[in-house]
């Protein structure tokens, strides 16, 4: 399909707004948790303090044994990012990020490039929306194809991190209020247009499309998804397999 701007510096696909397929990252595209795996090699290599990577995993551990919530891990675990990326280059970062998930589809869920590509062809505007940190992202940008990303953001100065935030994702209303931002901004067509998430706190995103698909669910998203009607896949392949030919 054509895809282009209107007057307005709206995308359009042939005259019309565009729809859109937004997909939460951590469990609905990837297996882990990429945030984790990027601080835990940073540490290993003298890159992240040891100090703040323990409490990371402390809360971790609080929130498994649920003595911690969800929020509470995420405000702990992001003021630890902060902290240990304080004065720190951003450069080595990226370039660990970039040796980490730049280099093949390993670390991906099987068919995550397949289902991105197939709403590309479609002339949909992909995007992932994650609370993982952009530098962890960009490299699935590529390997997937997907138009934007949007994660968590730490300020960096001169290419230097200041312990601030940038972009903020642990307000559980941050995803929608995100996404509604993007839909303004873009010009996006919420009907027809797609959502994926694997968990109960994507459901504020999956709440503003047409077709909310939950992937690879756990057990909170799939009770949900039933009581809400909606799509349940336990993978890339049925989601696939259901689509018109």
């Amino acid at each position: 399909p054509r895809t282009g701007w209107t007057s307005a510096g709206l995308n359009t696909v042939e005259g019309v707004p565009m729809k859109f397929a937004v997909f939460d990252v951590d469990g609905t595209l990837v297996k882990e948790t990429l945030s984790f795996r990027l601080v835990e090699s940073l540490t290993e290599k003298g890159l992240f303090p040891p100090a703040d990577f323990d409490s990371i995993l402390a809360v971790i551990d609080r929130y498994k044994r649920k003595e911690a919530t969800w929020q509470e891990r995420g405000e702990l675990v992001v003021r630890h990012w902060c902290m240990g990326f304080r004065g720190q280059k951003q450069a080595g970062v990226v370039a660990e990020a970039e040796h980490l998930f730049g280099g093949g589809l390993s670390d991906f869920r099987e068919g995550a490039k397949e289902l991105v590509q197939w709403f590309n062809g479609q002339g949909y505007y992909t995007v992932a929306l994650s609370r993982a940190l952009v530098e962890a992202l960009k490299p699935c940008q590529r390997q997937l194809g997907l138009k934007k990303i949007i994660g968590t953001e730490l300020e960096a100065v001169n290419g230097v991190y200041t312990g601030n935030l940038k972009v903020d994702l642990r307000p559980a209303a941050a995803k929608k209020e995100l996404l509604e931002k993007l839909i303004q901004a873009e010009g996006l067509e919420r009907a027809g247009s797609y959502a994926f998430g694997d968990t109960e706190h994507d459901a504020p995103m999956l709440e503003l499309v047409e077709n909310p698909v939950c992937l690879h669910p756990n057990s909170v998203l799939k009770a949900m998804a039933q009581q809400k009607n909606w799509k349940v896949c336990e993978s890339v392949a049925e989601f696939l397999a259901a689509l018109p030919k």
